[in-house]
């Protein structure tokens, strides 16, 4: 059976296309399961230092919304741990084990979904039968909870003498709360609605607790389940077949689900925002959540996890040659961090801004194990010419970007950004206001001609695999490239094409006037998104501007080809400034490699040749 790691997956998130750059994960980890874990605690007297023995370092601490330091916890609180796991310490002791969603198995015969009566077989049957009813300040024990506040399928039920209370959705088992031996208060159910319990008793984060149950839907394959949290705009853009060919998708390239191993989440704007960083065999993603005041998900985004190998600088950059400071561009809801890298010594300096290829990328542009955009940072400076690199609108304020899900082109998703940057280091005594250049990088190289319209006052742009052909061919030709890779395409594979084929297909057939609901979001795009980059010519929109352009592209790149960098060239060599290099061995990182490019390479660290760091400084050495 053939094993692929698809790079150029197009997903949709709110209507944007993101590029995911799966890693291997080099060391498997050998952690035993939630019931062999279980087994070796012993609950009666156990205290917050047995549980990290067991099960380590919590991912939290908390007590409803509120996150406490290690060194600095209440009397009561919470453990919290991944795939819906938690510990509940009561004044030093374990109170509960409590599992909501994971593997956990009950007395050895009860799993997670199990039905009403298949509890009752193994913990007997209740006494009584309360329906339709809210929760009383008092639970009473041995007394099925049915259809809480009369929402069907939510259920209660309290079984002391077996150490246990069970809540049910959609009457199946959705948690588990173990309790232990000389854990005699039954009070926690204090409140009288379902929403102020999901927040007191289970003592975590409500948003935090939606993100993580939404993401067991989708590993168990329950996508019914999963949509179902969906507000009114997500169950358009992501109805249910759309929902699991995304899944499935992510399977297929980053394998098979293994875990939830972090949750964080923060406050945007009137929006919650989770991050479930989730481990599957073969890579580390963030699914990142986005959810509203009614708790329903209003944004989904599948990004690359957070890159545990800390940064090696390259042997040309030299620390001891440049300082940096961190600034903010643009303004409004969507100002965005970034950082300005200033050499040492007596400016001003040239400068230049680094613009991103498609995706939500961090200001490192981070990629697998690799940071071309600090590369490209600390190697210029090094060098005398200032860098100023920013997180990218699309990664810094994706949950703000619904207010214009419909409406958003590149405009607003990289060239105000790139036009703002630029405007800053014009501001800067440090900087040579005469000579300021942009680089922009993939998709970034291909709308550069655009900024530079948009801006004038630049004195120049590098391209760096800058593509010439459309997005939409893009995306096809890498799926095509992909799938082949093993020399042979599958009859599934063969089908997927199709399918991506006739969305192609769409996206070049696209008419203002068009308003049928398929024609509305295609390839995770808006309508507008597509119509717009209909209009855009990059090489006609570089005949027309007067600036010079170093136009750059490794031979090894299989995301924008060689075919690229000729069309360029066929094009421009009569315009007087160009200047077009091609590497033998670059990929389309700038990272130098053997053989036929594949996804592997971005797994591995690397850095950006230092000829092409000397190639960028020596050009624009030149224009003064």
């Amino acid at each position: 059976m053939k094993t692929k790691i698809v790079v150029s997956l197009f997903v949709v998130c709110f209507g944007y296309i993101s590029l995911l750059y799966a890693r291997e994960i080099s060391k498997q980890t050998e952690d035993l399961d939630i019931n062999t874990k279980v087994a070796k605690l012993k609950i009666k007297g156990a205290t917050p230092n047995h549980v990290i023995r067991v099960f380590g370092e919590p991912l939290k601490y908390l007590l409803g919304n509120q996150t406490f330091a290690k060194d600095n916890l209440p009397d009561r609180y919470l453990m919290l741990y991944p795939e819906g796991f938690s510990v509940y310490i009561i004044k030093g002791r374990i109170g509960e084990l409590r599992h909501e969603g994971s593997n956990y198995v009950f007395l050895g015969k009860l799993p997670m979904e199990s039905s009403l009566e298949e509890v009752f077989e193994v913990v007997g049957k209740p006494k009584q039968t309360i329906i339709g009813e809210a929760f009383p300040n008092i639970a009473k024990q041995y007394v099925l909870y049915k259809d809480i506040d009369g929402e069907k399928g939510y259920c209660y039920y309290d079984c002391p003498k077996q150490g246990v209370r069970f809540f049910f959705n959609d009457y199946k088992v959705s948690a588990m709360y173990v309790t232990c031996d000389d854990f005699s208060s039954r009070r926690l159910l204090t409140t009288a609605s379902k929403d102020s319990v999901d927040n007191q008793y289970i003592g975590s984060s409500k948003m935090e607790l939606e993100a993580v149950n939404f993401v067991n839907h989708l590993a168990k394959g329950n996508f019914e389940g999963a949509a179902s949290k969906f507000d009114n705009r997500m169950k358009v853009f992501i109805p249910v077949e759309k929902l699991q060919e995304v899944w499935n998708s992510i399977i297929n390239h980053a394998g098979t689900f293994v875990e939830q191993v972090n949750v964080k989440s923060g406050k945007s704007g009137q929006y919650d925002v989770v991050f479930v960083t989730c481990k599957f065999s073969k890579a580390v993603l963030d699914v990142k959540v986005v959810l509203d005041n009614d708790t329903r998900i209003s944004g989904l985004f599948f990004v690359p996890g957070t890159n545990p190998i800390e940064y090696t600088p390259p042997d040309y950059a030299k620390p001891n040659l440049f300082n940096e400071r961190e600034v903010t561009i643009g303004k409004d809801q969507f100002i965005l961090p970034g950082t300005l890298t200033l050499p040492r010594g007596k400016g001003p300096f040239p400068a230049v801004v680094l613009v991103h290829g498609t995706g939500p990328h961090d200001r490192d542009e981070s990629i697998g194990q690799n940071k071309p955009f600090r590369d490209l940072a600390w190697g210029l400076a090094s060098q005398g010419i200032a860098v100023l690199r920013y997180e990218k609108r699309t990664k810094e304020h994706a949950d703000k970007l619904l207010s214009i899900a419909n409406d958003i082109t590149v405009k607003e998703e990289v060239i105000d950004d790139a036009v703002a940057a630029i405007s800053i280091l014009g501001k800067l005594q440090e900087v040579n206001k005469q000579r300021i250049f942009i680089i922009g990088h993939s998709f970034g190289g291909m709308l550069a001609p655009r900024i530079c319209k948009s801006e004038p006052n630049v004195a120049g742009m590098v391209i760096m695999a800058g593509n010439t052909k459309s997005l939409e061919d893009l995306i096809l030709d890498q799926t095509h490239y992909l799938m082949m890779i093993d020399g042979t395409i599958s009859e599934d594979e063969k089908a997927q094409l199709k399918i991506l084929k006739e969305e192609v297909n769409k996206v070049k057939n696209l008419k203002s006037f068009d308003n049928s609901p398929s024609s509305q979001h295609l390839l995770g795009a808006p309508k507008k998104y597509w119509l717009d980059l209909q209009k855009y010519d990059p090489i006609r929109t570089a005949k027309e501007i007067m600036q010079p352009m170093l136009i750059l592209q490794g031979a090894r790149d299989y995301q924008v080809t060689t075919e690229n960098l000729d069309c360029w060239k066929q094009l421009l060599s009569l315009k007087q400034n160009m200047r077009f290099i091609l590497y033998p061995k670059l990929n389309h990182l700038f990272i130098e490699g053997d053989g036929i490019s594949t996804p592997d390479e971005y797994n591995i660290p690397g850095h950006i040749a230092y000829y092409v760091i000397k190639d960028i400084h020596d050009w624009i050495e030149k224009r003064r």
